[in-house]
């Protein structure tokens, strides 16, 4: 099987991995995952255990790091909301699950990089719910960006979780994307 970069792998690619590596391999990490899943309160607990995150500006294309010895989340500031919260997320699941969770010599060890994807695909899962995104950025004092219907419920909790989507042009438009009155009268038009 070819193996991926997860940082950069499509949500098909992450899953169908993770999926053939679930079938034909006993991966302790995924089962540690079962039985350890990351929630809001666990959020809340590695905050009150000590853990901080440090946002760094550098150029290289390091997404981030998490250093268990001395409590601390390294990203990147430079990256995109999106790509800002993925990162977030991978480096939490590596505080929240320890050792087991291992990847640091990804580049060299094929078993250390499947955790990486591993711990990728399962970190993407945590980041769209709207609660733990929530949760994890308001903890760690990050604003909240709209990117997505996760990240837009996260920033508006009190809208209306019915959401309504009309079709434009081919195309599915959310009321978050654009005025969804104006969008509204085009589509009857």
């Amino acid at each position: 099987m070819k193996m991926i970069y997860a940082p950069e792998a499509t949500w098909k690619e992450l899953d169908g991995y993770v999926l053939n590596i679930s079938k034909n391999y006993s991966r302790p990490l995924l089962h540690e995952i079962n039985k350890k899943p990351l929630s809001s309160e666990g959020i809340s607990q590695l905050v009150q255990e000590g853990w901080r995150l440090d946002v760094v500006y550098r150029n290289q294309k390091n997404y981030g790091y998490c250093f268990k010895n001395i409590k601390i989340i390294v990203i990147n500031g430079w990256n995109a909301p999106y790509e800002r919260d993925k990162t977030l997320f991978h480096e939490l699941v590596h505080a929240w699950l320890g050792d087991i969770a291992n990847d640091s010599s990804f580049v060299y060890n094929p078993l250390a990089k499947e955790n990486n994807i591993i711990v990728e695909w399962i970190a993407r899962q945590y980041r769209a719910s709207q609660l733990l995104l929530k949760t994890a950025l308001n903890a760690f004092n990050l604003p909240i960006h709209v990117y997505d219907k996760a990240s837009y419920f996260a920033k508006h909790p009190e809208e209306n979780r019915t959401v309504i989507a009309v079709q434009k042009n081919n195309q599915l438009v959310l009321p978050f994307s654009e005025n969804l009155v104006d969008c509204m009268r085009t589509w009857m038009d």
